[in-house]
């Protein structure tokens, strides 16, 4: 009798924890797939409990309770980071100014600054600043519509991570800046979105640029990435968006759709497409400075999930799906014509062109290489063909800024690039602005 009511009780235990399941976690209601196999356990413990006869109630109870014990050990260990350990952070120093979401430019940096850090099998790579001007862009000086010094040649710049350069000191728009103070000084705004693309570039040309008339003499696109992932070609990035309002880590996303009436107005039209960055959270000053000296490692946030059942799952479904489980992932192909550009940025890439157009302005584009494709293999000193015919698109000048890096070997390379992130570090971006810099005298 003892070992019969342990057993319905196991399974009034695994009902009860299914059933309420998103109350002891706080996460989206609904019966989802964890919660389907704890009451689906429950049920069938607590029919063995009822009916199984008196000889079969102590081995089934002893499985059961062995089971119970390394699946509660199992899952305490990895909830707590002791087994599957993750092989990088991504932390951010806790701020009462976030980054907050913007309709028009895909979110706005905070003007107080905040730090943020990487680390990547124990090595920390690079210690950075989220900080943004009167606009929440990634510039040191604010923006406005009107020229402050007629005779400076004033360009606006579109970029990502690697213009916007938020993971160290000063980004190559601003050492551009102060290179050519001496000579024909050049002043960049720099329009740059980290983790953006054509769509962030559109709207803020769009809704800002062209709708405050601004003064200026030409526009660059600091374009990175080529055909080999997509997620790494700034032509084909949808509406990119951050929000750190009421979250402990790190939340982005891309609107899944290229008609601008369709992306988010409000952050709760934005708050579906935004995920978790896995490995990010936010971390008080000490423990910041305690994580970038090396004393500290906080744990990531895990879902509480059975970890031995499902290791168990993971193992029957290689054997039953042999042929599943033998297929490679498929690597992304060269693009070719006509699908060099996205066939829904074109309306954007027109827009763009118009404004080039009607008010007369130079534009120039250049490809900036990041460490996967210098460093191969095989090593790729070429521009991407999608960024060749996005600037034949917008008739603009073509620049190739991986020239730069061309007579390195491959110990050079890796060192103007981060041990495992695909950007360039300080000496890296250095280099390619001392270049630029001296393009950007003579053009156009």
């Amino acid at each position: 009798k003892f070992f019969r009511c342990l057993i319905i009780l196991y399974g009034v235990g695994f009902l009860t924890i299914g059933l309420g399941w998103d109350l002891l976690t706080a996460y989206s209601s609904g019966i989802g797939f964890y919660q389907w196999i704890l009451i689906i356990t429950g049920i069938i413990t607590v029919g063995l409990g009822m009916l199984l006869r008196r000889r079969f109630l102590f081995p089934v109870c002893s499985i059961v309770t062995c089971y119970l014990i390394i699946e509660t050990t199992a899952t305490f260990l990895y909830v707590y980071e002791y087994i599957q350990k993750n092989h990088y952070y991504y932390v951010m120093e806790s701020s009462d100014d976030p980054i907050v979401f913007d309709p028009v430019i895909g979110y706005r940096l905070p003007h107080t600054p905040f730090r943020v850090a990487r680390k990547t099998l124990g090595i920390l790579e690079y210690v950075g600043l989220y900080r943004g001007n009167n606009l929440g862009f990634p510039d040191r000086d604010d923006f406005t519509a009107v020229k402050s010094t007629p005779d400076v040649k004033r360009f606006v710049i579109f970029g990502d991570s690697f213009t916007a350069g938020q993971f160290f000191k000063k980004n190559w728009p601003d050492t551009v800046e102060d290179s050519t103070r001496e000579n024909v000084p050049v002043q960049l705004l720099n329009f740059s979105v980290d983790g953006g693309g054509i769509a962030n570039w559109w709207s803020a040309l769009v809704q800002i640029i062209d709708k405050d008339n601004y003064e200026i003499d030409g526009i660059i696109f600091a374009v990175a990435g080529g055909e080999f992932d997509h997620r790494w070609n700034d032509l084909r990035r949808n509406f990119f968006m951050i929000d750190h309002r009421n979250t402990d880590v790190h939340l982005f996303g891309a609107v899944d759709s290229w008609e601008p009436k369709l992306w988010p107005k409000t952050i709760d039209e934005a708050r579906p497409y935004l995920h978790a960055y896995q490995g990010s959270q936010f971390i008080s000053t000490e423990a910041f400075d305690r994580f970038v000296e090396g004393n500290y490692e906080p744990l990531e946030v895990r879902l509480i999930r059975p970890y031995f059942a499902l290791k168990i799952w993971e193992q029957l479904n290689s054997i039953l799906n042999p042929e599943k489980q033998q297929e490679l992932p498929i690597t992304p192909v060269s693009v070719e014509e006509p699908d060099l550009i996205e066939p829904g940025t074109m309306p954007l890439i027109e827009d763009i062109k118009e404004y080039i157009d009607s008010h007369n302005l130079p534009s120039l584009v250049v490809h900036i290489p990041s460490r996967m494709t210098l460093l191969g293999p095989p090593p790729d000193y070429t521009i991407p063909a999608s960024v060749a015919h996005f600037a034949n698109l917008l008739n603009a000048d073509l620049v190739n800024g991986a020239v730069v890096f061309q007579q390195l070997d491959a110990t050079e390379l890796k060192d103007r690039y981060f041990p495992y992130d695909g950007h360039w570090n300080q000496q890296g971006s250095d280099e390619f602005a001392e270049y630029f810099g001296e393009y950007l005298q003579q053009w156009p």
